[in-house]
């Protein structure tokens, strides 16, 4: 992401990471409460945020999924979803630089 000529990434902070666990938690309930993390992106300057989320399953894979979500609308821009056969950290770190260039990249879909 440092390389993009698009984005610019911002360092996380405590009230940044609370907001977002709150949103993932209410994601889980069925209700998500797009203002507070929006509210908290605006206070930081933040335009977009990068959520991933990773589930390593029983049978050897890993499931990694992914948006970009646009903070003062609270649209998803992009979404992207990968499944690996998950054998070392090495596949996380592989998924993650996928996931980032797709959902960064204009020519990506």
């Amino acid at each position: 992401m440092s390389g993009s000529k698009d984005y610019s990434p911002f360092e996380r902070n405590d009230a940044f990471l609370k907001a977002l666990t709150k949103e993932q938690d209410f994601q889980l309930s069925g209700e998500v409460p797009e203002r507070e993390i929006r509210a908290v992106g605006k206070r930081l300057g933040v335009d977009y945020v990068l959520a991933v989320n990773i589930i390593i399953t029983d049978d050897g894979y890993c499931h990694m999924s992914g948006r970009l979500i646009n903070l003062e609308t609270g649209a998803i821009v992009k979404s992207v979803n990968q499944k690996r056969e998950y054998e070392n950290s090495e596949v996380l770190t592989a998924m993650a630089n996928n996931i980032a260039y797709r959902l960064l990249n204009k020519n990506s879909k």
